[in-house]
């Protein structure tokens, strides 16, 4: 069976908003896209195509691709469309045969595609491809920072946008927003960078506080009315709830039709995720928004695979979830529990990683790090295939992209009918 399944990087602004994706691609051959054959890049991406559309990768945002020597295939190159899709080139396809690549280039820059060259070093072979262009990426992760100011002095004056990979940390983005940098690769903007509380805003202290009333099965006239308190909260969770993302069958218009439609275990998914969203109006925008939501989907569609249960598919995706609230708070996990009276076993998989909600956190962890040795090890232990993890990555990844170009279409209709 032919399968190809895709995962993707932000690319952050200056403001850390979202400008677009690197769009990582595996097959089911070689699942590891640093060991992936490098002629495979091009099929894989037909493959998704053939299922799937190429707005599905990045919505209406610039997606970065790596096709490797396929770029010398018309079949595959069409596929990508010139108005989002950039090609990437390293310096493992400058060689060999790098004049033909150059010419081929060329042809494809006059056809009207972008190109971003990756991983730049001081090569005269790179000197080419830098005329052609419009995003240069410099890593700082593990390079001397004199290195990384060598290298941006000389592409600093290039009509290119000059993205920074590699950014693991506030520091890293506070230094290569000082040296010029336009654009950020890495996992900053989700990791906590230092333990000190975040000023916790009104709408976020009435979620803790229901949160913990709906642990504990309060009636509903102190839920409704912790809503009432704030209607900003209503406001945001309606619009949460009826978004394209969670497909409610039915218009939610009210805080009591929600309770009575979902009940008090799926509102307390929803709060949850409110939690990150409502102090933030532009969600398509925000990295952590979509960080979050897709690993709780990850989460919930593995603990459904390996269980069975819903309710237990349901505690994964509240785990997934507020497995971020340290970088939202900016206060440890432990700090927070007791204001949130989760399920024990919630609790557990969150501090311990125990349990199997602690061992699929885990797993969705070592994903993101890119660590597929733990990765398989952690699958055995619930007896999945590592072809199963990256099918529920990419439906996770589509689903979420849907859900919001659904919701942009809404918004622009919404817009032409007023």
């Amino acid at each position: 069976m032919n399968l190809c399944f895709v995962a993707r990087k932000p690319l952050l602004d200056r403001n850390k908003s979202i400008f677009g994706y690197e769009i990582l691609l595996r097959n089911a051959i070689s699942l590891r896209p640093d060991l992936a054959p490098a002629s495979s890049a091009g099929d894989a991406l037909a493959l998704f195509l053939g299922m799937n559309k190429f707005a599905q990768l990045a919505g209406d945002k610039v997606a970065l691709i790596r096709l490797g020597p396929d770029i010398v295939r018309d079949d595959v190159t069409t596929l990508v469309p010139t108005d989002k899709g950039v090609l990437e080139i390293s310096d493992g396809d400058t060689q060999p045969a790098a004049d033909d690549l150059i010419e081929r280039c060329i042809t494809l820059r006059k056809r009207g595609h972008k190109f971003c060259l990756s991983d730049f070093k001081h090569d005269e072979a790179f000197s080419p491809f830098l005329q052609l262009a419009e995003f240069v990426e410099i890593r700082v992760s593990g390079e001397d920072r004199a290195r990384v100011e060598e290298n941006m002095s000389l592409v600093r004056k290039l009509p290119a946008k000059i993205i920074a990979s590699g950014v693991h940390s506030a520091d890293d983005f506070n230094y290569c927003s000082t040296l010029g940098f336009d654009l950020f690769k890495g996992s900053f903007y989700c990791r906590p960078s230092v333990f000190t509380a975040k000023s916790i805003s009104p709408s976020q202290l009435l979620l803790l506080e229901l949160s913990a009333y709906l642990a504990k099965d309060e009636d509903m006239h102190i839920v409704e009315r912790i809503f009432k308190k704030n209607p900003d909260l209503t406001f945001g969770l309606l619009k949460l709830i009826n978004s394209a993302f969670f497909r409610v069958q039915q218009r939610v218009t009210s805080i009591r039709q929600a309770i009575a439609l979902l009940g008090y275990e799926n509102l307390q998914k929803w709060v949850a995720l409110l939690l990150f969203t409502i102090d933030h109006r532009d969600h398509a925008l925000n990295p952590l928004v979509e960080k979050v939501l897709i690993r709780g989907r990850i989460m919930e569609m593995l603990a459904e695979r390996v269980t069975g249960s819903k309710t237990v598919a349901d505690s994964a995706f509240i785990t997934g979830i507020l497995s971020f609230a340290n970088v939202l708070f900016g206060v440890t996990l432990d700090e927070i529990m007791d204001k949130l009276n989760l399920a024990v076993e919630i609790q557990e998989a969150l501090l311990g990683r125990q349990g199997v909600l602690g061992t699929l956190l885990a797993i969705t962890e070592e994903l993101d790090e890119d660590n597929y040795e733990e990765i398989e090890n952690r699958l055995a232990a619930v007896r999945l295939r590592t072809a199963d993890l990256f099918s529920i990555e990419t439906k996770a990844i589509v689903e979420y992209q849907t859900s919001l170009n659904d919701d942009l279409r809404k918004s622009a209709h919404g817009k032409e009918v007023n």
